[in-house]
């Protein structure tokens, strides 16, 4: 049996996902890449192709669900969001993000984060300028 503990093969010797250490999805992805496949390789097993997507697909969920789960201070959330942490205090004060903490030290889920807060978006200023518009405008000014 291999060593190394990213690597845990179940008693029918099949590997099974270390989803209790991978913490990220590109993590989870070397694992398949380069712990799974070479392993399947080695001993020239022929495998159930639907399965194994399925494991891939449940175990990129599964880090995921443990992304989004993680919670983070004010500040923390401000930083990932571009929201000030005041902003963000607003809105669990108000009841429009769950406080994942305490009264006098809040906390917010990533996930409720992703759900309510969403980036700024580009201005007016941000628009393209469109010469038609610009034309038509001049004109109805006459």
């Amino acid at each position: 049996m291999d060593n190394n503990p990213r690597s845990q093969r179940t008693s029918t010797g099949v590997f099974q996902f270390p989803a209790d250490t991978i913490t990220d999805e590109d993590t989870a992805l070397t694992w398949w890449d380069q712990e799974f496949a070479p392993a399947c390789e080695a001993v020239g097993a022929l495998v159930n192709g639907a399965l194994i997507v399925r494991q891939i697909v449940a175990s990129l969920r599964r880090v995921r669900e443990t992304a989004l789960a993680e919670t983070m201070s004010l500040a923390e959330a401000a930083e990932r969001t571009g929201y000030s942490a005041e902003h963000i205090g607003r809105l669990v004060r108000r009841g429009r993000l769950p406080n994942a903490g305490r009264k006098n030290a809040p906390r917010v889920r990533l996930g409720d984060l992703t759900l309510e807060v969403r980036p700024k978006r580009a201005g007016k200023s941000a628009r393209l300028y469109d010469p038609l518009s610009d034309a038509r405008s001049l004109r109805v000014r006459r």
